[in-house]
Formats: C-alpha cells, sequence, structure tokens
C-alpha cells in the first residue's frame, strides 16, 4: 500500500437518503480521497464522534461525483444504524481510499463484473469509471424482488444490466453462478464468500479471476492481521493486498470452511 496515497480527515455527509430497506446511499464530501480513489479500493469511515464504536467501518467506494465520494451502505448493526440519525452537514472521520482495487482493464479483453446483493458497490464504480470505454457487463443476483429498487438505483449508471434473483421474482431464477452466460476473458466479482467460490469452481480455468473478498477488519493498515486470506503465497491481508486478488491464487477450501 503506497501510504503516501491514503488521506484521513473528515468528510462532511452531504447527501444521506434509504435506498431500500435497511441500505443508505451516502454522499460525502471529501475531496482528497474523491480524487485518488481507484475501483476496488474502499474507506474505513468513522460514524460517531465518540469512542463508540470504537472501529471504523470499512466501505466499499460506489463511485465519485466531483469531491464526493458516494456509499452503498448496509444497516447491520449500531455503527450503520448511527448513520441514520446523521443529518446533512455532519462532519465523519474518513481514511482512505485503501487496499488495492482491480486492476486497470486493457483494451480487446471482455470483462464481466459479477456481484452478490451488494456486493456490487465495487463494480458499480468500475462500470461507472470504464464500463464504456472497454466491453464490460454487469451480473447481478439478489435473493428476492424486495431489491428492485436497488435495481432501479443501478439501471441510471448501468443500463443494461443483467439480474437474477434466487426465486425468480426479480428477472430470471437463479444466481451469478447457474446464469454465466457469454465468453469472458476476465470476470472481476464482490459479493459472499459461497458465490466468490463457487465463481472460481465453475469459471473455465483460462479466465482471469479477481474478486474482492470482504472481510472483516480493525485498522485497515495491515497491522491487526484481522483480515488474512489464505493463499498459495501465503496468508495476505485484505485491506493491504487486498481487497482484490487474483482468485487462481486464493486457497478456497481453506477460506470457505
Amino acid at each position: 500500500m503506497d501510504s503516501s496515497k491514503i488521506w484521513e480527515g473528515q468528510g462532511i455527509l452531504r447527501e444521506f437518503r434509504p435506498l431500500m430497506d435497511n441500505v443508505l446511499l451516502l454522499e460525502v464530501e471529501a475531496p482528497s480521497v474523491a480524487a485518488r480513489a481507484h475501483p476496488g479500493e474502499f474507506v474505513l469511515l468513522s460514524v460517531s464522534p465518540s469512542w463508540d464504536p470504537f472501529l471504523h467501518r470499512p466501505l466499499g467506494i460506489a463511485g465519485v461525483s466531483g469531491d464526493r465520494v458516494v456509499l452503498l451502505v448496509q444497516v447491520v448493526g449500531r455503527g450503520t444504524a448511527l448513520l441514520q440519525t446523521l443529518p446533512s452537514g455532519t462532519a465523519l472521520t474518513l481514511r482512505g481510499p485503501l487496499g488495492q482495487g482491480f486492476p486497470s482493464p486493457r483494451e480487446g479483453r471482455r470483462y464481466l463484473l459479477a456481484a452478490g446483493g451488494l456486493g456490487v458497490v465495487p463494480l458499480l464504480f468500475a462500470y461507472r469509471q470504464w464500463g464504456e470505454l472497454f466491453s464490460m457487463e454487469v451480473l447481478l443476483g439478489v435473493p428476492d424482488a424486495s431489491w428492485a429498487p436497488l435495481g432501479s438505483y443501478l439501471r441510471q449508471f448501468v443500463p443494461d444490466i443483467r439480474m437474477v434473483s434466487d426465486d425468480g421474482t426479480l428477472g430470471e431464477r437463479g444466481n451469478p453462478c447457474t446464469c454465466l452466460e457469454g465468453c469472458w476473458d476476465e470476470v472481476w466479482a464482490c459479493g459472499p464468500l459461497p458465490l466468490l467460490r463457487g465463481l472460481w469452481e465453475c469459471l473455465p480455468p483460462d479466465v482471469s479471476y479477481y474478486p474482492s473478498l470482504e472481510a472483516r477488519m480493525g485498522c485497515g493498515y495491515g497491522g491487526c492481521l484481522g483480515c488474512v486470506v489464505p493463499t498459495k503465497e501465503g496468508n495476505l491481508r485484505a485491506c493491504v493486498e487486498g481487497p482484490v486478488m487474483d482468485g487462481r491464487k486464493v486457497l478456497w477450501h481453506e477460506l470457505c470452511k
């Protein structure tokens, strides 16, 4: 990680609105982060001026709009629940951008961006940055039609997004593993570990595979070793050597016990 790239300071919450049940859309004014962010990287956000909760929350970047960082956040605990109480103009402590993002795309290659649920966040950033310049398709799997508001939001940026659902009530029935179609040179992915492992198992071995591995983490600098991923090159840290890694090197049988 290039420490000179990492910025820490106060960002200003400029937009906040519920996108669907327990999913929030935030825009945080943070010019230093917005100018440096690369698709697949993340930020650590402190949602309280107090020491409770103590740890920053790692959040994937869904895009950059001018000097603002766009975040989609799922409310899963006290830290993220606090976001629902904050008015516009609130100062938030922000650290980032952190981690290793997706490799820069190359001309002539065909890319599939496959996601499960809010795993679409870093892939949305990638599409917003490169989708008009390179051959990219986005495939999103969700549980059911309750995720339709997310689909409506995504279509503003990815008009031809392909959606599939477990019960068939939104798009086709299935998931990104069972609904793979087409011929791809490279697959980028993010979502639950079983999905990421499933893609690794079903993709042809000559297809490059770069998953973004979501993990619990504390510091974001690699010091606490709370987010290690077993690979053929030893244990790597999701916050420093990841979250985007070469999926062909991950030891999925150890990671997904």
